[in-house]
Formats: C-alpha cells, structure tokens, sequence
C-alpha cells in the first residue's frame, strides 16, 4: 500500500494535490490518501459496491479494515444519472430511465457483491445502502463523517488505458474523509 496525505485545504473547490491524482491514477498496489479531519471521524468504513472486480477487491479490503478498527461497514450500492458537480455532468442520458424501477436488480447486484462476506467477517457491523443516483455524489455524501471510504479505481469503466475511473477521480477530489483507492489491473 502506498499512503499519502493531503491537509484538506482547497484549491478551486478540489481537496487533493496533484501528487495524490498522480500516484492514485499509476499505482498497481492500494492507495491511502489520508485526509486532514477538522472533527473525530465515527468509526465506519464505507465502501462503494457497483459488482465490478475492483468494487469485490474494495469490498474485501473494507471488509478486513473494518475487522481491524472494530468499526461498522456501510456498504453502498448507488446507479442513476449524473448529477452535478460529477465529472459526468452534462452527458445525455441513453436511456430515458424514468419510471423505471431498477431496485430488484440491484439489491440482488449487492447481494451478489457481498456473498460469503458474512461467514469470513461475522463480527462486522454491517449496514446496507441502495440509492439511484450518482455513485460518486451518493459515496461523497455517505461518507461524510466516516473514518474510511474505499473503493476500486475503475469500476465498471473499461475505456482502455483509463485507470481511474469518473467515481473514483471524483472522490480523489471531493470526499471528505480519508479514502483508499484499490487499484485494479487490466484483464486485457
């Protein structure tokens, strides 16, 4: 694991320097970006789940953070549209996506996600969170306050050469908490 810091200053409204971006964006191994916290943190661990092997490698490293602070677990599973202040903003949607309820396929997704989790960490506290809307700003919000976000570098995001992914680009930038990308190498 590589571990930087960033005090949590801002620079044009983003909380991270382009040291963190750049290790975070071309490290192979996990990545820490520890921030600067004006109030205790609560003692959770929130992890993002979207089913992608990065989201499984974030789930199992939460899942052991967790063990090892004796803290509760908040997983999030967030899709939707993108929303503003998201790297996203503007795109057009593909599909218009009104009135459809998506929410029984993506419980099942972080059902999915979280199978077997349960016997190897029974000790964990755990809290389960469905929302439609952007991943990133749902994770941001969720964790606000929280000891610890993790999630994969580039979820289901498969544009070739791209390391980072749009929700983990975003939250480099604006969590508000200390987060661990896992990095997550090519399949090709």
């Amino acid at each position: 694991m590589i571990v930087v810091g960033v005090d949590g200053s801002r620079a044009g409204g983003l909380l991270l320097g382009s040291v963190a971006l750049g290790v975070s964006g071309q490290a192979t191994c996990p990545v820490a970006v520890i921030r600067k916290m004006g109030a205790q943190p609560r003692n959770e661990v929130v992890v993002g789940v979207d089913g992608s092997p990065g989201g499984a490698a974030a789930i199992e490293f939460a899942f052991a953070e967790a063990d090892l602070r004796d803290a509760g677990l908040h997983v999030v599973h967030a899709w939707g549209e993108p929303v503003a202040g998201c790297p996203l903003e503007g795109t057009p949607a593909l599909i218009d996506q009104t009135g459809i309820d998506q929410t029984g396929a993506e419980r099942l997704l972080l059902a999915e996600a979280l199978a077997g989790h349960g016997e190897r960490h029974s000790g964990a506290r755990l809290v389960e969170h469905i929302e439609r809307g952007h991943p990133a700003e749902v994770l941001r919000r969720v964790s606000t306050g929280a000891a610890l976000l993790v999630v994969g570098s580039r979820g289901r995001s498969h544009i070739a050469g791209l390391f980072l992914g749009p929700v983990s680009h975003s939250l480099l930038h604006h969590a508000t908490c200390s987060l661990v990308v896992i990095a997550v190498a090519d399949s090709a």
